[in-house]
């Protein structure tokens, strides 16, 4: 998890925020979807209001120079609405923007949308009620087919559960292009069941916990392209729910192409899970770069409870700066929590087509990190022209059969000087003094060193 906004700089920013004049946008689009549909203009100003809720047939375009904060009155996020929150359905506060079954529905336009950030930077920090909270969600109504009516996270006292800032449901025909998302107070994007998805050019600026930048879960037909991500955690993250409930729901998140993304901040900038207990396939990412420092620039994580299946990824023509840990993670025990009392036992989540080509990355910690246990269902995982060209730490493969693996460009540690200061002192040790070894800096680049050995005969 990445932070680089503070809980004191986010209160900061909203106890300075002007005053603006309230707008409620909904009566509008209430109207404009009762007359057949239509666009709802959100003017140039700034502007305050609650939660929007979204309509079939509605464009909202807000026009250069909008900038609508939205407040962080709970009492405005009321009635309780049904979301997915971290795999599991239940009844939460309004997100900022939300459709539950709409067609035909789109948010556009240059415009900047931001929420008063003081309450929910003061949720992020998840105390004993809320992680009592999260017990009730994932173990007790997840796990037991609770109804959904019945999931009401608003009536559980101290749970802290924040909204994601967009969440759609079960809509069809979505169209989100150009707008800017500044903070958030949980993940940024999320689209839910839906089909048929298309975000353009989307910029997306948050930086506190758990601010994953798009999340697709259980979603099928989507595009994205030309977006710039700076999130606080995973910049794109493929789902389709956790554990018994998303298994219910068997939903796969399929057919999904990422292209021409830019981010320079997050966790993981492609995520798979590990919330994928309805499985996935057919996902491509390609012609990315992350021109600044995550964790990670492929990670797939799933638990012994997910289930589920993983078929058909591929992420191809990446370049990278830096990754503070691994290139490339794969992780079957993520976050696996011995006092949970879910103990299903159900067939470990198949992994089969897993296609990582041509992914350049100047630093890593190291370049993979594979761990499975043994027999553990993987299949055609393939890692072919990875190339990190400055490492710390040797590659970690354990019970998972990839092919392929190259080995240019991971011998430069990435403290090079420090390496090559230590390799001429044991040359000095070791070597008569008749041989001298010296790197030609001329000849050296980022991905070879070439070296000069020259030989003279010894005295006598």
């Amino acid at each position: 998890m990445r932070q680089s906004i503070t809980l004191l700089s986010l209160l900061l920013l909203t106890h300075l925020a002007p005053a603006r004049a309230w707008r409620d946008f909904n009566p509008d689009i209430a109207r404009v979807s009762a007359a057949g549909g239509g666009t709802v203009v959100v003017p140039a100003g700034e502007w305050e209001t609650g939660p929007i809720h979204l309509k079939s047939n509605i464009e909202l375009h807000f026009e250069d120079g909008a900038d609508v904060l939205f407040t962080d009155d709970l009492e405005k996020y009321l009635p309780a609405v049904e979301i997915s929150w971290e795999g599991v359905e239940c009844l939460n506060w309004s997100p900022l923007v939300y459709a539950n079954g709409a067609t035909n529905v789109a948010v556009t336009g240059r415009g900047v949308l931001h929420p008063r950030m003081g309450r929910w930077a003061a949720w992020m920090w998840r105390g004993p009620d809320q992680q009592a909270a999260k017990r009730t969600l994932f173990e007790q109504w997840g796990e037991k087919d609770v109804p959904l009516a019945a999931r009401d996270l608003t009536k559980i006292p101290e749970s802290r559960f924040r909204p994601p800032f967009v969440f759609l449901k079960d809509c069809t025909d979505v169209r989100l292009a150009d707008f800017t998302l500044r903070h958030s107070p949980f993940w940024c994007i999320h689209l839910f069941q839906c089909d048929g998805v298309d975000i353009r050019r989307v910029t997306v600026d948050a930086h506190m916990g758990n601010n994953d930048a798009i999340d697709i879960e259980s979603t099928r037909n989507v595009l994205i392209e030309d977006c710039t991500l700076s999130p606080g955690d995973d910049i794109v993250c493929i789902k389709s729910g956790r554990d018994r409930d998303g298994r219910r729901r068997a939903r796969p998140t399929e057919n999904v192409v990422v292209r021409r993304v830019t981010a320079d901040s997050g966790h993981a900038f492609l995520g798979i899970g590990s919330e994928l207990s309805g499985g996935l396939r057919n996902i491509l990412m390609e012609d990315c770069a992350m021109e600044g420092t995550c964790d990670y620039i492929f990670r797939l994580k799933t638990t012994p409870t997910r289930g589920g299946f993983v078929e058909n990824v591929t992420m191809r023509r990446i370049t990278a700066k830096h990754a503070s840990v691994n290139a490339i993670d794969f992780n079957t025990a993520y976050y696996t929590d011995a006092a949970s009392v879910v103990k299903t036992e159900v067939a470990p989540t198949t992994v089969k087509g897993v296609h990582l080509k041509d992914i350049s990355v100047e630093s890593a910690e190291r370049r993979v990190e594979l761990r499975s246990p043994p027999a553990w269902p993987i299949e055609d995982f393939v890692i072919d022209g990875l190339k990190v060209h400055r490492t710390s730490k040797p590659d970690v493969i354990e019970n998972v059969p990839v092919r392929e693996l190259p080995v240019t460009g991971s011998a430069r540690p990435a403290d090079f000087d420090r390496f090559w200061a230590d390799a001429k002192a044991k040359y000095d040790r070791e070597v008569p003094v008749d041989v001298k070894l010296e790197k030609v800096g001329s000849l050296s680049d980022a991905e070879e060193d070439v070296f000069k050995v020259t030989v003279t005969s010894p005295p006598g």
